[in-house]
């Protein structure tokens, strides 16, 4: 291995340590199938009627019903 790969691993390694950190403690996950966007009410609508608000900076115009999503929140 040289010293470019060890400095991309080193580079990757401390990026993945970086984002992780920021995670909340107490973050949950959710996954399924968008079924609706209300955009007026800034909520999201899961297939199994589960719902999330969205943060109001949140783009959701590409989001689309029958969409595969993975939901990182704090509850």
């Amino acid at each position: 291995m040289d010293i470019m790969d060890r400095r991309a691993i080193a580079i990757i390694a401390s990026t993945v340590l970086a984002v992780s950190t920021t995670i909340p403690a107490r973050a949950q996950e959710a996954d399924g199938v968008v079924d609706a966007i209300d955009g007026a009410r800034s909520r999201l609508t899961l297939r199994d009627g589960t719902s999330y608000v969205l943060p109001a900076s949140f783009d959701a115009t590409p989001l689309r019903p029958g969409m595969e999503i993975h939901l990182l929140y704090v509850a």
